[in-house]
């Protein structure tokens, strides 16, 4: 009679990799088991291959029965278990402008998603977070994604470009009014209007009139202009330079004339009329009273 139930081989755990939150469909190989008179006998199994499986550890049992209904039985453990990184996408490069009193910008962005097949899609992180200031230039983000369980994605780069299109802030100067020295006007030194950049801070300004030019009688206007060093052009400014002739002409001296009265009504007296002469017009015209 036999009595001697089948004999199963060596069976270890087995560790499958999850397909997605819910588990896995696990196609195993079943152990196998030999009986003395029937040699390989047929294995049956609770969670048989191509059981859907949840995550986590899940004990199977399997059954073998030789021809006079001795049974075997042996167990082990389907261990469903999340060993998929997440999958990062890539993400565009982001071009900002500086801000009007700032050398970069603060950027905000939406960060790439990851994929994973456990935890579904989530945000990465990165090592400049969205709303971080940005300085003028190119500027990498590296973006990281790690599952629940510790699975870490390929880090993915982008760059955040920061430019300066910004022109310079050229303020206001007070306009000049200066007597005239001459015919000619006069001589004006003045300094340009403020000019200032929110990159490269103070830049010079140029006017199409340069201090130390002789500036004519009447009015002149003067436009000034400024760019920054990426050649951002502020938008001109103007003053007014006033050269006016306030100075009245200087009157050459004469000296006292005594004549002799020929009557009890007096004399005609001939006289000559003194010189005159004003800085801007010149020699100029001289009345006498009486003359």
């Amino acid at each position: 009679i036999d009595q001697t139930p089948p004999a199963f081989a060596e069976y270890e755990s087995i560790l499958w990799s999850a397909t997605d939150a819910s588990g896995a469909e696990v196609n195993y190989d079943p152990p196998r088991a030999w009986d003395d008179v029937d040699g390989e006998v047929a294995v049956e199994c609770d969670y048989p291959p191509g059981t859907w499986l949840p995550l986590g550890d899940t004990l199977v049992s399997c059954f073998a029965q030789d021809t006079t209904e001795n049974v075997a039985e042996i167990e082990f453990y389907v261990s469903v278990v999340d060993t998929d990184a997440p999958a990062l996408d890539d993400r565009d490069d982001i071009v900002a402008s500086t801000a009007a009193d700032s050398a970069g910008a603060v950027v905000d962005y939406t960060p790439p998603l990851a994929h994973d097949n456990v935890d579904g899609d989530f945000e990465a992180s990165c090592d400049l977070p969205s709303g971080s200031y940005f300085s003028v230039g190119e500027n990498e983000v590296a973006c990281y994604a790690q599952d629940s369980v510790g699975n870490a994605a390929e880090p993915t780069y982008f760059y955040i470009v920061v430019v300066d299109d910004v022109p310079p802030a050229l303020y206001d100067r007070e306009d000049i009014s200066a007597s005239a020295t001459d015919a000619s006007g006069r001589l004006i030194e003045f300094a340009p209007p403020r000019a200032v950049d929110n990159v490269d801070g103070e830049v010079a300004a140029s006017c199409d009139w340069a201090s130390g030019a002789v500036f004519p009688l009447g009015q002149t206007d003067v436009t000034c202009r400024a760019a920054d060093a990426k050649g951002n052009e502020a938008e001109p400014v103007s003053f007014v330079v006033t050269i006016y002739d306030d100075v009245a002409p200087t009157i050459s001296p004469a000296s006292n004339i005594k004549v002799q009265a020929g009557s009890a009504d007096g004399d005609v007296v001939t006289f000559g009329v003194p010189e005159a002469w004003d800085d801007v017009s010149g020699s100029v015209g001289v009345g006498c009273d009486p003359a």
